[in-house]
């Protein structure tokens, strides 16, 4: 596919320093649960992130009234 061939070797990703990063990781001790490779993916997540504290914040008073009361 030419679309394929135009941006060969263009993309921001290097695959073989992705798979270097995926050999380190699995050899640390306590290895993360997630970690978005590339500096696209590591935004995206911290955006996600930040949206997903602020949703939770937002919404925390509702989340927490589903616990029975603590005086039973």
């Amino acid at each position: 596919m030419k679309i394929v061939q135009d941006i060969d070797g263009k993309q921001a990703g290097d695959p073989r320093r992705a798979a270097q990063a995926m050999f380190d990781l699995v050899r640390l001790d306590n290895p993360p649960l997630h970690l978005p490779l590339g500096k696209a993916a590591v935004k995206v997540a911290f955006e996600k992130f930040t949206q997903l504290s602020a949703e939770i914040e937002r919404y925390a008073h509702i989340g927490n009234g589903a616990d029975f009361p603590e005086s039973r």
